[in-house]
């Protein structure tokens, strides 16, 4: 049995007749029976149909129901991105046998999974790059389905976007100052186009530009307290995406104080002096610690137990050198020492003349405890009523200053300058001054020493008013001599006429040499304890009260309230 099938254009009807073959019928004209199992060509077009050759309501010219096919499919684009919607078009309708209406379902999968879409459209939004979408179109009559027809597109093409996803880190997360900083990337930035990834690198400190496109700092260009920040910005050639960022503080590393700059005074020493050690330059530390100090003692390179400041003179021998060592220390670190060295001399024999120390610019001679004749001696004339010659014991060596006070000592103490003479200059002796300012001087140079006051004073410059403010021979600083004191250092041991001499112009500026004016200080000769101008050039202020002089006395002092204090030496203006 074989069929044919005929398709006349236009119609889109398919017309099937299959019936037991008549090789041998012939065709019949003028057929009206209905009856086409002769299959005769009734229009003689050559071809055998039920509808031409007029037997279209024979059974033999039924059709059997049939499903609609030949539907062909595509998805457009052919070729999508993942920012437009994919549609799912017929390029060729389904055709029924049958000649019923066609309708159609559609579904869609994603990657071989059930996309749970049933229209001809998937909006964008639910598309990515590299996924296979395949659109599958089923048509039906009502009654019967036909062949699916399906087509697939992959979403292989993205619009140019930039990478994105970076984020970085820096290591180490607590670092001191002593560390390099590495700005490491925790998540590679992605970028949708597959294109490939590079990177730029920018540091910040404390907020400002670090010119720095490193992606490690040396630990050199870091300091404790600073606040770095690490951007790395991804980009793919053409775009460039969102930078991340990280930021570290830099601790500081806990570091020793600096070395400390130390002096020992008095740098000159004699094996009667105590040393002490001061620090002259504080140490730095530089994470802000409090910084002490630590002492100790060598003497001869060797230890010599001594952990505190100072050492008391019964410790040091003459040609020793003692060197203090002071290191300083946060707490947790100690730093290199500061050091400084002395060497003991023999201390100067009291009497001899040697400056044995200085104070305020004014250098010092020891004068000897003693028990001299003080008074007018036998055959000096002329001696007055109350100059009697008696014997006085001073118990205590003693400190008188080398020469008179000068106008360069007195200002740079006191501040001011009471001279009528100033045009002598500042080493002639200064002058035209109270016994009141006299004492304030002194005053001023204990306190620059750190010793007690000898007197107590109110007021200031030439208006300060001053009084002894107890046994001068108890006070440990400095002070106005006793006039016996004043002696005992004017004579130094010998009998002359004058401090020094029995010949005057040796010694003194007085009326007949001195052109009515005072003199530079130390231009005649001393007496034999070293002394300059203890006669002549200016008159010397003493503490006593002016009263009491005689009598067998140790360490006399007189307090007694008379005419005014004791002038000794006489002066420029004086025969």
């Amino acid at each position: 049995m074989s069929c044919s099938r005929l398709l006349p254009f236009p119609l889109l009807l398919t017309l099937t007749a299959c019936v037991p073959e008549l090789p041998d019928a012939k065709p019949q004209e003028g057929n009206t029976s209905g009856d086409c199992t002769d299959r005769a060509d009734n229009d003689d077009d050559g071809v055998f149909d039920c509808e031409d050759d007029g037997c279209a309501a024979s059974p033999d010219c039924q059709v059997e129901p049939a499903p609609p096919d030949g539907l062909v499919v595509a998805i457009e684009p052919a070729a999508p991105v993942d920012d437009v919607d994919l549609a799912c078009v017929i390029v060729t309708e389904a055709v029924d046998p049958n000649g019923d209406a066609v309708s159609y379902t559609y579904a869609w999968t994603v990657d071989g999974e059930d996309a749970e879409r049933d229209t001809d459209t998937v909006p964008a939004a639910f598309t990515s790059v590299g996924q296979s979408w395949t659109c599958t179109v089923t048509p039906g009559d009502g009654t019967l389905t036909g062949t699916p027809a399906t087509s697939s597109v992959t979403i292989l093409q993205v619009e140019p976007a930039p990478p994105e996803g970076l984020v970085v880190a820096i290591d180490p997360a607590a670092p001191v100052d002593d560390v390099d900083l590495a700005c490491v990337i925790v998540t590679e930035a992605v970028d949708p186009n597959g294109d490939a990834v590079t990177y730029a690198w920018a540091w910040t400190i404390d907020g400002e530009d670090a010119g720095l496109d490193l992606e490690t700092i040396p630990a050199e260009l870091t300091s404790g307290g600073e606040t770095w920040t690490c951007t790395v910005t991804p980009s793919d050639g053409t775009l460039t995406g969102t930078p991340a960022s990280a930021s570290v503080s830099i601790q500081r590393e806990n570091a020793a104080p600096s070395a400390p700059v130390v002096a020992i005074t008095p740098a000159a020493p004699t094996d009667d002096d105590a040393l002490t050690c001061a620090v002259v330059t504080e140490s730095v530390d530089p994470d802000g610690d409090t910084v002490t100090y630590a002492y100790a003692w060598t003497v001869d390179g060797a230890d010599a137990g001594v952990s505190a400041a100072s050492v008391d003179a019964a410790r040091t021998g003459a040609g020793e050198t003692w060197t203090c060592r002071v290191t300083a220390s946060d707490g947790s670190a100690t730093g290199e020492a500061g050091t400084a060295s002395v060497s003991i001399a023999t201390a100067p024999t009291c009497g001899d003349g040697s400056v044995t120390h200085t104070a305020s610019g004014v250098d010092f001679v020891t004068v000897c405890a003693q028990t001299f004749e003080m008074g007018c001696t036998a055959g000096a004339a002329p001696c007055l009523s109350d100059e009697t010659l008696h014997t006085v014991t001073l118990t205590n060596d003693y400190y008188v200053g080398r020469t008179e006070v000068t106008q360069g000592q007195f200002r740079a103490v006191m501040g001011y300058n009471p001279s009528g003479f100033t045009s002598c200059g500042d080493d002639c002796p200064v002058e035209n001054l109270s016994w009141h300012e006299s004492a304030a001087y002194t005053n001023a140079v204990s306190n620059a020493a750190g010793l007690a006051n000898c007197y107590t004073c109110t007021g200031s410059g030439a208006s300060v008013t001053c009084d002894t403010a107890g046994n001068p021979y108890t006070c440990e600083g400095y002070r106005l001599p006793t006039e016996a004191e004043w002696e005992a250092a004017a004579r130094c041991g010998t009998d002359f006429t004058y401090a020094g001499s029995n010949t005057v112009e040796d010694v003194a500026w007085y009326a007949d040499n001195a052109g009515s004016r005072t003199h530079t200080v130390a231009n005649k000769l001393p007496n034999a304890c070293g002394l300059y101008d203890m006669t002549g050039n200016v008159w010397e202020w003493n503490g006593d009260w002016f009263g009491v002089y005689g009598g067998t006395t140790t360490d006399p002092a007189n307090a007694v309230v008379g005419l005014g204090r004791v002038l000794r030496g006489s002066s420029w203006g004086n025969g």
